[in-house]
Protein backbone atom coordinates (compact mmCIF):
# COMPACT_ATOMS: atom_id res chain seq x y z
CA UNK A 1 0.00 0.00 0.00
CA UNK A 2 3.23 2.51 1.13
CA UNK A 3 4.82 1.62 -2.45
CA UNK A 4 0.99 2.67 -4.73
CA UNK A 5 1.01 5.54 -2.11
CA UNK A 6 4.20 6.92 -3.40
CA UNK A 7 4.27 5.87 -6.90
CA UNK A 8 0.57 7.43 -7.12
CA UNK A 9 2.77 10.66 -5.31
CA UNK A 10 5.05 10.23 -7.98
CA UNK A 11 3.11 9.81 -10.65
CA UNK A 12 0.90 13.12 -9.81
CA UNK A 13 4.21 15.03 -9.25
CA UNK A 14 5.65 13.90 -13.00
CA UNK A 15 2.08 15.79 -14.26
CA UNK A 16 2.51 18.56 -12.21
CA UNK A 17 5.97 19.15 -13.69
CA UNK A 18 4.52 18.27 -17.26
CA UNK A 19 2.14 21.31 -17.06
CA UNK A 20 4.54 23.65 -15.26
CA UNK A 21 6.88 22.77 -18.08
CA UNK A 22 4.26 23.32 -20.65
CA UNK A 23 2.60 26.87 -18.99
CA UNK A 24 6.56 28.00 -18.73
CA UNK A 25 7.15 27.46 -22.69
CA UNK A 26 4.14 28.88 -23.73
CA UNK A 27 4.84 31.90 -21.39
CA UNK A 28 8.29 32.12 -22.97
CA UNK A 29 6.85 31.89 -26.72
CA UNK A 30 4.01 34.93 -25.85
CA UNK A 31 7.11 36.99 -24.52
CA UNK A 32 8.99 36.17 -27.49
CA UNK A 33 5.97 37.18 -29.48
CA UNK A 34 4.98 40.03 -28.09
CA UNK A 35 8.87 41.74 -26.90
CA UNK A 36 9.14 43.52 -30.27
CA UNK A 37 12.18 45.35 -28.85
CA UNK A 38 13.70 41.85 -27.80
CA UNK A 39 14.32 43.87 -24.54
CA UNK A 40 13.44 39.99 -22.57
CA UNK A 41 15.06 38.09 -24.56
CA UNK A 42 17.09 36.60 -21.85
CA UNK A 43 13.93 36.04 -19.37
CA UNK A 44 12.21 34.15 -22.17
CA UNK A 45 15.41 31.79 -22.76
CA UNK A 46 15.74 31.14 -19.06
CA UNK A 47 12.04 29.84 -18.83
CA UNK A 48 12.21 27.99 -21.67
CA UNK A 49 15.17 26.02 -20.88
CA UNK A 50 13.74 25.87 -17.76
CA UNK A 51 10.32 24.09 -19.29
CA UNK A 52 12.67 21.71 -20.76
CA UNK A 53 14.72 20.95 -17.41
CA UNK A 54 11.24 20.10 -15.66
CA UNK A 55 10.28 18.17 -18.55
CA UNK A 56 13.12 16.43 -18.47
CA UNK A 57 12.99 15.75 -14.93
CA UNK A 58 9.38 15.01 -14.98
CA UNK A 59 9.67 12.16 -17.36
CA UNK A 60 12.08 10.20 -15.24
CA UNK A 61 9.86 9.85 -12.43
CA UNK A 62 9.04 7.52 -10.83
CA UNK A 63 12.79 7.09 -10.73
CA UNK A 64 13.59 3.21 -9.16
CA UNK A 65 17.01 3.94 -7.16
CA UNK A 66 16.92 0.57 -5.77
CA UNK A 67 16.94 -0.86 -9.53
CA UNK A 68 19.81 1.50 -10.53
CA UNK A 69 21.78 0.68 -7.08
CA UNK A 70 21.37 -2.44 -8.31
CA UNK A 71 23.13 -2.31 -11.48
CA UNK A 72 26.65 -4.26 -11.34
CA UNK A 73 29.02 -3.58 -14.06
CA UNK A 74 31.65 -6.26 -14.53
CA UNK A 75 35.07 -5.08 -14.32
CA UNK A 76 35.91 -5.71 -17.83
CA UNK A 77 33.53 -3.41 -18.96
CA UNK A 78 34.22 -0.99 -16.70
CA UNK A 79 37.82 -1.08 -17.46
CA UNK A 80 37.00 -0.94 -21.36
CA UNK A 81 34.55 1.81 -20.47
CA UNK A 82 37.34 3.75 -19.29
CA UNK A 83 39.62 3.07 -22.17
CA UNK A 84 36.77 4.39 -24.20
CA UNK A 85 36.70 8.02 -21.82
CA UNK A 86 40.40 7.93 -22.50
CA UNK A 87 40.43 7.98 -26.19
CA UNK A 88 37.74 10.53 -26.44
CA UNK A 89 39.11 12.99 -23.86
CA UNK A 90 42.54 12.55 -25.48
CA UNK A 91 41.15 12.83 -29.15
CA UNK A 92 38.90 15.44 -28.48
CA UNK A 93 41.22 17.94 -26.14
CA UNK A 94 44.66 17.31 -27.57
CA UNK A 95 45.72 20.07 -29.01
CA UNK A 96 42.26 21.82 -29.20
CA UNK A 97 43.70 25.60 -29.99
CA UNK A 98 46.62 24.33 -32.52
CA UNK A 99 44.91 21.96 -34.48
CA UNK A 100 43.75 23.31 -36.97
CA UNK A 101 45.59 25.92 -36.21
CA UNK A 102 43.45 28.27 -38.79
CA UNK A 103 40.06 29.21 -37.72
CA UNK A 104 37.54 27.48 -39.75
CA UNK A 105 35.11 29.89 -41.70
CA UNK A 106 31.36 28.18 -40.70
CA UNK A 107 32.60 27.43 -37.45
CA UNK A 108 34.07 30.61 -36.19
CA UNK A 109 30.98 32.59 -37.32
CA UNK A 110 28.40 30.46 -36.08
CA UNK A 111 30.09 28.99 -32.76
CA UNK A 112 32.09 32.07 -31.91
CA UNK A 113 31.07 35.68 -34.08
CA UNK A 114 27.29 35.30 -33.66
CA UNK A 115 28.48 34.26 -29.87
CA UNK A 116 30.18 37.56 -29.45
CA UNK A 117 27.72 39.27 -31.30
CA UNK A 118 25.33 38.31 -28.75
CA UNK A 119 27.17 39.19 -25.56
CA UNK A 120 27.58 42.71 -27.04
CA UNK A 121 23.97 42.99 -27.76
CA UNK A 122 24.51 43.31 -31.75
CA UNK A 123 22.03 40.51 -32.02
CA UNK A 124 18.62 40.95 -29.99
CA UNK A 125 17.03 38.11 -31.29
CA UNK A 126 18.37 35.09 -30.07
CA UNK A 127 15.90 32.82 -31.44
CA UNK A 128 15.80 33.76 -35.01
CA UNK A 129 17.86 31.65 -37.41
CA UNK A 130 21.27 32.49 -38.93
CA UNK A 131 21.54 34.06 -42.16
CA UNK A 132 20.89 31.21 -44.40
CA UNK A 133 18.54 29.36 -42.41
CA UNK A 134 20.72 26.70 -41.56
CA UNK A 135 20.37 26.32 -38.29
CA UNK A 136 18.48 28.67 -35.14
CA UNK A 137 20.77 30.63 -32.97
CA UNK A 138 19.85 28.81 -29.82
CA UNK A 139 23.71 27.33 -30.39
CA UNK A 140 25.64 30.63 -30.62
CA UNK A 141 23.49 31.85 -27.27
CA UNK A 142 24.43 28.74 -25.93
CA UNK A 143 28.37 29.41 -27.00
CA UNK A 144 28.03 32.60 -25.82
CA UNK A 145 28.41 31.99 -22.04
CA UNK A 146 31.81 30.02 -23.02
CA UNK A 147 32.50 33.73 -25.11
CA UNK A 148 32.30 35.32 -21.78
CA UNK A 149 34.87 33.11 -20.09
CA UNK A 150 37.12 32.74 -22.96
CA UNK A 151 36.83 35.65 -25.12
CA UNK A 152 38.21 36.04 -28.69
CA UNK A 153 39.80 32.70 -28.54
CA UNK A 154 39.18 29.49 -30.58
CA UNK A 155 38.12 27.93 -27.23
CA UNK A 156 34.51 29.85 -27.56
CA UNK A 157 33.76 27.68 -29.97
CA UNK A 158 35.64 24.67 -30.15
CA UNK A 159 35.43 23.45 -26.30
CA UNK A 160 31.47 23.15 -26.45
CA UNK A 161 32.59 21.45 -29.84
CA UNK A 162 34.74 18.68 -28.57
CA UNK A 163 32.50 18.56 -25.31
CA UNK A 164 29.39 17.44 -27.02
CA UNK A 165 31.22 15.36 -29.17
CA UNK A 166 32.57 13.51 -26.20
CA UNK A 167 28.96 13.62 -24.60
CA UNK A 168 27.38 12.62 -27.74
CA UNK A 169 30.20 9.42 -27.72
CA UNK A 170 29.11 8.01 -23.90
CA UNK A 171 25.38 8.38 -24.73
CA UNK A 172 25.92 6.69 -27.84
CA UNK A 173 27.51 4.04 -25.67
CA UNK A 174 24.82 3.59 -22.85
CA UNK A 175 21.90 3.61 -25.88
CA UNK A 176 23.53 0.92 -27.47
CA UNK A 177 25.00 -0.75 -24.14
CA UNK A 178 20.61 -0.05 -24.00
CA UNK A 179 19.13 -1.71 -26.46
CA UNK A 180 21.28 -4.22 -28.50
CA UNK A 181 23.89 -5.15 -25.41
CA UNK A 182 27.63 -4.16 -24.14
CA UNK A 183 30.03 -5.88 -26.88
CA UNK A 184 27.74 -3.46 -29.89
CA UNK A 185 28.28 -0.65 -27.51
CA UNK A 186 31.59 -0.75 -26.65
CA UNK A 187 33.01 -1.13 -30.55
CA UNK A 188 30.41 1.36 -32.04
CA UNK A 189 31.89 4.04 -29.51
CA UNK A 190 35.47 3.27 -30.09
CA UNK A 191 34.25 3.19 -34.47
CA UNK A 192 32.36 6.83 -33.91
CA UNK A 193 35.72 7.98 -31.76
CA UNK A 194 37.68 7.39 -34.49
CA UNK A 195 35.60 8.60 -37.59
CA UNK A 196 37.39 11.35 -39.45
CA UNK A 197 34.38 13.51 -39.58
CA UNK A 198 33.14 13.20 -36.06
CA UNK A 199 36.67 14.16 -35.10
CA UNK A 200 37.31 17.00 -37.62
CA UNK A 201 33.76 18.71 -36.49
CA UNK A 202 34.49 17.85 -32.13
CA UNK A 203 37.09 20.49 -33.02
CA UNK A 204 35.26 23.00 -35.43
CA UNK A 205 32.38 23.23 -35.58
CA UNK A 206 29.61 22.97 -32.75
CA UNK A 207 27.08 23.83 -35.06
CA UNK A 208 27.71 20.60 -37.15
CA UNK A 209 28.86 18.01 -33.60
CA UNK A 210 25.00 18.96 -32.23
CA UNK A 211 23.98 16.66 -35.06
CA UNK A 212 25.43 13.48 -33.73
CA UNK A 213 24.54 14.29 -30.49
CA UNK A 214 20.61 14.76 -31.27
CA UNK A 215 20.78 11.58 -33.49
CA UNK A 216 21.99 9.75 -30.62
CA UNK A 217 19.12 11.11 -28.53
CA UNK A 218 16.61 10.37 -31.29
CA UNK A 219 17.40 6.94 -30.71
CA UNK A 220 17.63 6.53 -27.31
CA UNK A 221 14.09 8.19 -27.11
CA UNK A 222 12.98 5.48 -30.75
CA UNK A 223 14.37 2.94 -28.37
CA UNK A 224 11.86 3.52 -25.43
CA UNK A 225 8.80 3.98 -27.81
CA UNK A 226 9.54 0.76 -29.61
CA UNK A 227 9.60 -1.10 -26.34
CA UNK A 228 6.59 0.28 -24.95
CA UNK A 229 4.17 3.06 -26.53
CA UNK A 230 3.30 4.32 -23.17
CA UNK A 231 2.29 8.06 -22.30
CA UNK A 232 5.77 8.65 -21.30
CA UNK A 233 7.36 7.48 -24.01
CA UNK A 234 5.36 9.36 -26.20
CA UNK A 235 6.32 12.03 -24.21
CA UNK A 236 9.99 11.68 -24.19
CA UNK A 237 9.97 11.22 -27.96
CA UNK A 238 8.05 14.72 -28.37
CA UNK A 239 10.52 16.50 -26.45
CA UNK A 240 13.65 15.17 -28.25
CA UNK A 241 12.06 15.63 -31.52
CA UNK A 242 10.80 19.42 -30.25
CA UNK A 243 14.70 19.95 -28.87
CA UNK A 244 16.60 18.51 -32.24
CA UNK A 245 14.32 20.57 -34.75
CA UNK A 246 15.90 23.87 -33.76
CA UNK A 247 19.44 23.05 -34.64
CA UNK A 248 20.90 22.55 -37.60
CA UNK A 249 19.08 21.67 -40.88
CA UNK A 250 20.78 17.45 -41.03
CA UNK A 251 19.43 17.48 -37.69
CA UNK A 252 15.83 18.61 -38.26
CA UNK A 253 15.61 16.23 -41.47
CA UNK A 254 16.48 13.25 -38.80
CA UNK A 255 14.01 14.71 -36.50
CA UNK A 256 11.38 15.01 -39.31
CA UNK A 257 12.24 10.90 -39.82
CA UNK A 258 11.77 9.63 -36.51
CA UNK A 259 8.47 11.73 -36.69
CA UNK A 260 7.03 9.89 -39.52
CA UNK A 261 8.21 6.48 -37.72
CA UNK A 262 6.38 7.25 -34.48
CA UNK A 263 3.15 8.77 -36.35
CA UNK A 264 3.56 5.51 -38.87
CA UNK A 265 3.92 2.96 -36.34
CA UNK A 266 1.13 4.71 -34.24
CA UNK A 267 -1.57 4.75 -37.33
CA UNK A 268 -0.93 1.14 -37.59
CA UNK A 269 -1.69 0.14 -33.97
CA UNK A 270 -4.53 2.59 -34.31
CA UNK A 271 -5.88 0.64 -37.28
CA UNK A 272 -5.75 -2.87 -35.30
CA UNK A 273 -7.27 -1.50 -32.43
CA UNK A 274 -4.55 -1.73 -29.83
CA UNK A 275 -5.12 0.25 -27.09
CA UNK A 276 -6.27 3.46 -29.29
CA UNK A 277 -6.95 5.38 -26.00
CA UNK A 278 -3.07 5.47 -24.77
CA UNK A 279 -2.24 6.66 -29.14
CA UNK A 280 -4.56 9.38 -29.09
CA UNK A 281 -3.16 10.69 -25.81
CA UNK A 282 -0.08 9.80 -26.46
CA UNK A 283 0.10 11.34 -29.81
CA UNK A 284 -1.34 14.50 -27.94
CA UNK A 285 1.56 14.51 -25.26
CA UNK A 286 4.14 14.13 -27.98
CA UNK A 287 2.86 17.41 -29.84
CA UNK A 288 2.65 19.35 -26.55
CA UNK A 289 6.22 18.51 -25.57
CA UNK A 290 7.43 18.97 -28.89
CA UNK A 291 6.25 22.77 -28.48
CA UNK A 292 8.29 22.53 -25.02
CA UNK A 293 11.34 21.80 -27.13
CA UNK A 294 10.71 23.93 -29.47
CA UNK A 295 10.45 27.06 -27.56
CA UNK A 296 10.31 30.38 -28.86
CA UNK A 297 11.89 29.56 -31.45
CA UNK A 298 8.57 28.92 -32.87
CA UNK A 299 7.78 32.59 -33.18
CA UNK A 300 10.12 32.57 -36.33
CA UNK A 301 10.11 29.00 -37.81
CA UNK A 302 8.15 29.29 -41.29
CA UNK A 303 7.43 26.33 -43.34
CA UNK A 304 10.25 27.03 -45.31
CA UNK A 305 12.62 26.99 -42.96
CA UNK A 306 11.50 24.32 -41.14
CA UNK A 307 11.63 21.90 -44.51
CA UNK A 308 15.05 24.04 -45.64
CA UNK A 309 13.34 24.57 -49.16
CA UNK A 310 16.03 27.02 -49.97
CA UNK A 311 18.61 24.22 -49.81
CA UNK A 312 16.28 21.23 -52.01
CA UNK A 313 17.11 23.87 -54.91
CA UNK A 314 19.18 20.83 -56.82
CA UNK A 315 16.59 21.22 -59.20
CA UNK A 316 15.90 24.70 -59.84
CA UNK A 317 18.03 25.37 -62.53
CA UNK A 318 16.02 22.98 -64.88
CA UNK A 319 12.74 25.35 -64.52
CA UNK A 320 14.91 27.94 -66.00
CA UNK A 321 16.99 26.47 -68.34
CA UNK A 322 16.38 25.39 -72.06
CA UNK A 323 14.76 22.20 -72.45
CA UNK A 324 17.39 20.62 -74.74
CA UNK A 325 16.65 17.10 -74.78
CA UNK A 326 12.58 17.06 -75.06
CA UNK A 327 12.90 16.33 -70.79
CA UNK A 328 9.67 17.49 -69.29
CA UNK A 329 11.43 19.96 -66.61
CA UNK A 330 8.46 18.97 -64.00
CA UNK A 331 9.15 15.11 -64.23
CA UNK A 332 13.11 15.92 -64.51
CA UNK A 333 12.24 17.52 -61.09
CA UNK A 334 10.94 14.92 -59.75
CA UNK A 335 13.19 12.36 -61.18
CA UNK A 336 16.68 13.93 -60.12
CA UNK A 337 17.14 13.33 -57.18
CA UNK A 338 16.10 9.37 -57.41
CA UNK A 339 19.02 9.64 -59.80
CA UNK A 340 21.23 10.91 -56.96
CA UNK A 341 20.35 8.83 -54.33
CA UNK A 342 22.72 5.59 -55.26
CA UNK A 343 25.97 8.02 -54.92
CA UNK A 344 24.43 9.43 -51.72
CA UNK A 345 23.82 6.32 -50.20
CA UNK A 346 27.23 5.03 -51.92
CA UNK A 347 28.94 7.52 -49.80
CA UNK A 348 29.25 5.15 -46.67
CA UNK A 349 31.71 2.98 -48.15
CA UNK A 350 32.69 5.01 -51.66
CA UNK A 351 32.81 7.73 -53.71
CA UNK A 352 34.41 11.14 -51.64
CA UNK A 353 32.39 13.43 -49.47
CA UNK A 354 32.15 17.37 -50.35
CA UNK A 355 31.91 20.66 -48.24
CA UNK A 356 34.25 21.19 -45.21
CA UNK A 357 36.56 18.63 -44.97
CA UNK A 358 39.51 18.76 -46.64
CA UNK A 359 40.02 15.16 -47.03
CA UNK A 360 37.50 13.69 -49.48
CA UNK A 361 37.01 9.91 -48.59
CA UNK A 362 34.02 8.52 -47.53
CA UNK A 363 32.52 7.78 -44.22
CA UNK A 364 33.94 4.64 -43.15
CA UNK A 365 37.55 3.19 -44.53
CA UNK A 366 37.60 0.19 -46.45
CA UNK A 367 37.20 -2.13 -42.70
CA UNK A 368 34.94 -0.36 -41.66
CA UNK A 369 32.66 -0.22 -45.30
CA UNK A 370 32.94 -4.40 -45.29
CA UNK A 371 30.90 -4.86 -41.66
CA UNK A 372 28.91 -2.07 -42.60
CA UNK A 373 27.25 -4.01 -45.69
CA UNK A 374 27.49 -6.79 -43.58
CA UNK A 375 25.38 -5.19 -40.58
CA UNK A 376 23.35 -3.51 -42.30
CA UNK A 377 21.75 -6.53 -44.35
CA UNK A 378 21.28 -8.56 -41.61
CA UNK A 379 19.87 -5.34 -39.58
CA UNK A 380 17.28 -4.83 -42.65
CA UNK A 381 16.59 -9.16 -42.80
CA UNK A 382 16.73 -10.67 -39.75
CA UNK A 383 17.66 -7.38 -36.80
CA UNK A 384 15.27 -6.89 -33.90
CA UNK A 385 13.19 -3.67 -34.45
CA UNK A 386 15.28 -1.18 -33.03
CA UNK A 387 18.28 -2.18 -35.84
CA UNK A 388 15.45 -2.21 -38.86
CA UNK A 389 14.85 0.95 -37.25
CA UNK A 390 18.57 2.14 -37.34
CA UNK A 391 18.74 0.32 -41.31
CA UNK A 392 15.91 2.23 -42.21
CA UNK A 393 18.12 5.38 -40.86
CA UNK A 394 20.83 4.24 -42.77
CA UNK A 395 19.11 4.15 -46.20
CA UNK A 396 16.57 7.28 -45.76
CA UNK A 397 19.05 9.70 -44.39
CA UNK A 398 21.27 9.68 -47.52
CA UNK A 399 18.18 11.33 -49.56
CA UNK A 400 16.99 13.58 -47.20
CA UNK A 401 20.52 14.98 -46.22
CA UNK A 402 21.90 14.66 -50.18
CA UNK A 403 20.13 13.39 -52.64
CA UNK A 404 17.43 16.08 -52.64
CA UNK A 405 19.64 18.84 -51.53
CA UNK A 406 21.60 21.58 -53.83
CA UNK A 407 24.82 19.69 -52.45
CA UNK A 408 25.23 15.85 -53.07
CA UNK A 409 27.25 14.71 -49.72
CA UNK A 410 28.21 17.84 -48.27
CA UNK A 411 29.83 16.52 -45.11
CA UNK A 412 28.58 18.84 -42.79
CA UNK A 413 25.07 17.87 -43.57
CA UNK A 414 25.89 13.67 -43.35
CA UNK A 415 27.26 13.91 -39.66
CA UNK A 416 23.42 12.33 -38.52
CA UNK A 417 24.95 9.19 -40.68
CA UNK A 418 27.96 8.81 -38.07
CA UNK A 419 26.04 7.05 -35.07
CA UNK A 420 24.38 5.31 -37.38
CA UNK A 421 26.76 4.07 -39.58
CA UNK A 422 29.06 3.10 -36.37
CA UNK A 423 26.23 1.16 -34.63
CA UNK A 424 25.80 -1.11 -38.32
CA UNK A 425 29.81 -1.67 -38.29
CA UNK A 426 30.02 -2.70 -34.82
CA UNK A 427 26.20 -5.07 -35.50
CA UNK A 428 28.35 -6.88 -38.44
CA UNK A 429 30.93 -7.05 -36.94
CA UNK A 430 29.96 -9.09 -33.45
CA UNK A 431 27.23 -11.21 -35.84
CA UNK A 432 30.61 -12.12 -37.79
CA UNK A 433 32.24 -13.29 -34.49
CA UNK A 434 29.39 -15.20 -33.89
CA UNK A 435 29.52 -16.70 -37.34
CA UNK A 436 32.55 -18.23 -36.10
CA UNK A 437 32.26 -19.15 -32.67
CA UNK A 438 33.45 -22.56 -32.87
CA UNK A 439 36.06 -23.70 -30.05
CA UNK A 440 39.02 -24.78 -32.51
CA UNK A 441 42.11 -23.30 -32.47
CA UNK A 442 41.88 -22.24 -35.84
CA UNK A 443 38.29 -20.48 -35.46
CA UNK A 444 39.92 -18.90 -32.63
CA UNK A 445 42.71 -17.17 -33.78
CA UNK A 446 40.48 -15.73 -36.94
CA UNK A 447 38.49 -14.48 -33.85
CA UNK A 448 41.82 -12.42 -32.21
CA UNK A 449 42.64 -11.91 -35.89
CA UNK A 450 39.50 -10.10 -36.81
CA UNK A 451 39.42 -8.39 -33.05
CA UNK A 452 42.60 -7.01 -33.60
CA UNK A 453 42.38 -6.17 -36.95
CA UNK A 454 39.10 -3.59 -35.72
CA UNK A 455 41.47 -2.58 -32.73
CA UNK A 456 43.92 -1.36 -35.09
CA UNK A 457 42.02 0.42 -37.76
CA UNK A 458 40.45 2.62 -35.30
CA UNK A 459 43.18 3.45 -33.66
CA UNK A 460 45.27 4.24 -36.56
CA UNK A 461 41.80 5.91 -37.93
CA UNK A 462 42.65 8.56 -35.46
CA UNK A 463 46.88 8.55 -35.61
CA UNK A 464 46.15 9.69 -39.20
CA UNK A 465 43.59 11.88 -38.38
CA UNK A 466 46.58 13.89 -36.46
CA UNK A 467 49.60 13.06 -38.59
CA UNK A 468 48.26 13.85 -41.97
CA UNK A 469 47.06 17.39 -40.82
CA UNK A 470 44.30 17.53 -43.09
CA UNK A 471 41.99 19.32 -40.43
CA UNK A 472 44.49 21.87 -40.96
CA UNK A 473 43.45 23.02 -44.44
CA UNK A 474 40.37 25.63 -44.66
CA UNK A 475 37.61 24.37 -45.45
CA UNK A 476 37.19 27.22 -48.46
CA UNK A 477 40.95 26.30 -49.41
CA UNK A 478 40.94 25.53 -53.19
CA UNK A 479 44.75 25.57 -54.28
CA UNK A 480 46.68 23.91 -51.45
CA UNK A 481 49.81 25.50 -52.71
CA UNK A 482 48.50 28.92 -50.55
CA UNK A 483 47.56 27.11 -47.84
CA UNK A 484 50.09 29.39 -45.95
CA UNK A 485 47.86 32.37 -46.22
CA UNK A 486 45.70 30.86 -43.36
CA UNK A 487 48.94 30.32 -41.42
CA UNK A 488 50.36 34.12 -42.52
CA UNK A 489 47.10 35.58 -41.20
CA UNK A 490 46.87 33.65 -38.36
CA UNK A 491 50.11 34.70 -36.92
CA UNK A 492 49.33 38.60 -38.16
CA UNK A 493 46.27 38.24 -35.55
CA UNK A 494 48.08 36.68 -32.80
CA UNK A 495 50.54 39.45 -33.44
CA UNK A 496 48.21 42.30 -33.04
CA UNK A 497 46.68 40.54 -29.87
CA UNK A 498 50.23 40.00 -28.09
CA UNK A 499 51.57 43.02 -28.85
CA UNK A 500 51.50 46.23 -26.44
CA UNK A 501 50.85 48.75 -28.46
CA UNK A 502 48.71 47.35 -30.82
CA UNK A 503 46.64 46.01 -28.66
CA UNK A 504 45.75 49.32 -27.77
CA UNK A 505 45.03 50.93 -31.15
CA UNK A 506 42.00 51.31 -32.88
CA UNK A 507 43.35 50.93 -36.32
CA UNK A 508 45.57 48.15 -37.61
CA UNK A 509 47.01 47.38 -41.28
CA UNK A 510 47.31 44.33 -43.00
CA UNK A 511 50.16 45.58 -46.13
CA UNK A 512 49.78 42.91 -48.58
CA UNK A 513 50.81 42.00 -51.83
CA UNK A 514 48.88 42.30 -54.76
CA UNK A 515 48.32 38.90 -55.24
CA UNK A 516 46.33 38.14 -51.70
CA UNK A 517 43.69 41.16 -52.36
CA UNK A 518 41.08 38.74 -52.78
CA UNK A 519 42.24 36.32 -50.42
CA UNK A 520 41.93 39.23 -47.64
CA UNK A 521 38.90 40.71 -48.67
CA UNK A 522 36.54 36.89 -48.25
CA UNK A 523 33.83 37.16 -45.78
CA UNK A 524 35.79 34.56 -43.61
CA UNK A 525 38.49 36.37 -43.42
CA UNK A 526 36.52 39.76 -42.48
CA UNK A 527 34.97 37.38 -39.63
CA UNK A 528 38.29 36.16 -38.19
CA UNK A 529 38.93 40.70 -38.18
CA UNK A 530 35.76 41.03 -36.65
CA UNK A 531 36.26 37.65 -34.07
CA UNK A 532 38.94 37.92 -33.14
CA UNK A 533 40.27 42.05 -33.74
CA UNK A 534 36.71 43.66 -32.15
CA UNK A 535 36.37 47.32 -32.57
CA UNK A 536 39.69 47.74 -34.37
CA UNK A 537 39.49 49.17 -38.23
CA UNK A 538 41.26 46.66 -40.42
CA UNK A 539 43.60 48.28 -43.28
CA UNK A 540 44.67 45.98 -46.33
CA UNK A 541 46.58 48.23 -48.24
CA UNK A 542 48.37 46.74 -51.44
CA UNK A 543 51.68 47.23 -52.41
CA UNK A 544 53.47 45.68 -54.96
CA UNK A 545 56.54 45.39 -53.38
CA UNK A 546 55.07 43.06 -50.63
CA UNK A 547 56.29 39.06 -51.60
CA UNK A 548 53.14 37.07 -52.03
CA UNK A 549 54.50 35.10 -49.06
CA UNK A 550 54.76 38.30 -47.17
CA UNK A 551 52.57 40.23 -44.55
CA UNK A 552 53.69 44.01 -43.03
CA UNK A 553 51.69 44.92 -39.63
CA UNK A 554 51.28 47.98 -38.19
CA UNK A 555 49.24 50.69 -36.64
CA UNK A 556 49.34 52.95 -39.12
CA UNK A 557 49.07 52.37 -42.99
CA UNK A 558 51.69 55.48 -43.66
CA UNK A 559 55.32 54.94 -44.13
CA UNK A 560 57.49 52.91 -46.37
CA UNK A 561 58.37 49.09 -46.17
CA UNK A 562 61.36 49.88 -47.27
CA UNK A 563 62.54 52.38 -44.71
CA UNK A 564 64.49 49.89 -42.33
CA UNK A 565 61.70 50.29 -38.87
CA UNK A 566 59.97 46.57 -39.63
CA UNK A 567 60.94 44.06 -37.37
CA UNK A 568 60.83 40.40 -38.56
CA UNK A 569 59.01 37.88 -36.99
CA UNK A 570 60.18 34.32 -36.13
CA UNK A 571 57.18 32.48 -37.11
CA UNK A 572 57.78 29.15 -38.83
CA UNK A 573 61.37 29.48 -40.22
CA UNK A 574 61.45 25.88 -39.28
CA UNK A 575 59.00 23.41 -39.77
CA UNK A 576 56.96 22.85 -36.79
CA UNK A 577 53.96 20.07 -37.13
CA UNK A 578 50.52 21.48 -36.62
CA UNK A 579 51.08 25.46 -36.05
CA UNK A 580 53.37 25.89 -39.68
CA UNK A 581 52.37 25.19 -42.39
CA UNK A 582 51.73 21.60 -43.66
CA UNK A 583 53.46 21.70 -47.45
CA UNK A 584 56.23 23.61 -45.55
CA UNK A 585 55.42 26.65 -47.51
CA UNK A 586 57.64 29.35 -46.24
CA UNK A 587 55.88 33.09 -45.22
CA UNK A 588 57.71 36.46 -43.29
CA UNK A 589 55.93 38.65 -41.06
CA UNK A 590 56.78 41.75 -40.46
CA UNK A 591 56.07 44.31 -37.41
CA UNK A 592 56.21 47.85 -36.73
CA UNK A 593 54.31 48.73 -33.50
CA UNK A 594 56.16 52.12 -33.11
Amino acid sequence: MNFFKKNLFLLVRRYQLLISSLLLALISIAITLFDLGFTLRWLSFNLWLLSVVMAFIALQLPFNFKRFKSVRFARSEVLLFLLLLTIALFSRFWLLTTYPFAPIGDGLRDGGLAAARIVRGEIKNIFAYDYDYAHNLVIPTLTSFAYRIFGENVLTYRLPAASIAIFSSLLLYFTARRFLGKAIAFWTTLILLSLPLHLYYARTEVVVIFSSFWTTATFYALGKFLEKRSLRNYAITGLVIGCAMGFHAAAKAMSLIALFLVLAISFYYFLKKVDRKTIALGLGLMLLLMVVGFGPRLVFSTPDVIFQTAKLNVLDDVLISPNTNGTDPTLKKLIQPFENYPTSLMIYISGHTTSHYHDKKPILNFVFAVFFVVGLVMALMTGNITLRIIGFFAVALPFTNSAITDAINADHRLTPLLPVASVLVAYGFTEVLKKISQPNLLFRLVRVTLVLLLLTTSGLSIFWFFDNEEASYNMFRKDDAKVYQDYMLTYGIKTVQNDKVLQNSSQICFTISPANLEYFNLLHIQEQFMFFLPGRVIETPVNNKVADNQLYISASCTGDITDGSWQPLDYCTLPEKFVCTPNQTTFKLFLRSS
